[in-house]
């Protein structure tokens, strides 16, 4: 089996996989963009890393809930901000994606399933398989083989973190970087081979990073934020 990725904020994607597997076809066809944009910075302000962001974004900011929103407002942009997630999804996972400067954050241990955790896995995937939303949702990260879909595996992996039986080390690291001059917390995570690699990286040092994207999250906090896992 190919391994499963997750990481000390796998927590935040459980958040967004609640969001998207309960509602993500509520929304039957595609609403109009709010009458009033949120404002974004301008081309000028923007270094080139934030640029590579805001183009893989496609536009998602318009969907940026604000607390003066009323709550059927919110509501809306969350509908909208979850299809336009499948959509950034559908387009760029697989795809190169460079980076001139990323500052580390973080290096730590890569973890994937045991033998134990990938029964367990097989017994979230057959319960996601039960509702129609979310058979479209698995439809669109590239199909139900549990094996055969690296993206498909992170998400059912990041709902078995708590379980200390469910995981162990790969032997592999993670890098976690953050876009530091943008107005939420974009992470971007490189996985690297050995040890000795990991320990190339140096906490609050800037480093170019590219890749193939493994894995993509949208969210919206303090700004709309992207989580990018790369191989």
């Amino acid at each position: 089996m190919k391994r499963l990725h997750t990481n000390i904020f796998a927590g935040l994607i459980l958040l967004a996989i609640a969001s998207i597997f309960s509602s993500y076809a509520q929304e039957s066809q595609e609403e109009s963009l709010p009458t009033e944009s949120p404002a974004t910075e301008s081309d000028s302000e923007m270094t080139p890393d934030m640029k590579v962001i805001a183009k893989l974004l496609d536009g998602a900011e318009a969907y940026k809930t604000s607390y003066e929103d009323s709550v059927a407002l919110q509501n809306k942009k969350k509908r909208q901000l979850r299809q336009k997630t499948a959509e950034i999804i559908a387009k760029n996972v697989g795809k190169p994606i460079s980076f001139s400067s990323l500052e580390v954050w973080e290096v730590e241990p890569e973890k994937e399933l045991t033998p134990y955790g990938y029964k367990k896995a097989q017994g979230v995937l057959k319960k996601l398989k039960q509702h129609p939303q979310t058979r479209d949702l698995i439809n669109i990260m590239g199909g139900g083989d549990l094996k055969e879909n690296p993206l498909l595996q992170l998400f059912v992996a990041a709902q078995l973190v708590t379980c200390k039986k469910c995981m162990r080390n790969t032997g592999r690291f993670e890098v976690t970087f953050k876009l530091a001059d943008s107005a939420g917390y974009d992470q971007i995570i490189k996985v690297v081979d050995s040890e000795e690699a990991a320990l190339r990286y140096v906490k609050g040092s800037r480093y170019p990073v590219s890749g193939r994207i493994a894995f993509l999250e949208v969210k919206d906090a303090a700004a709309i934020e992207v989580k990018i896992i790369l191989k």
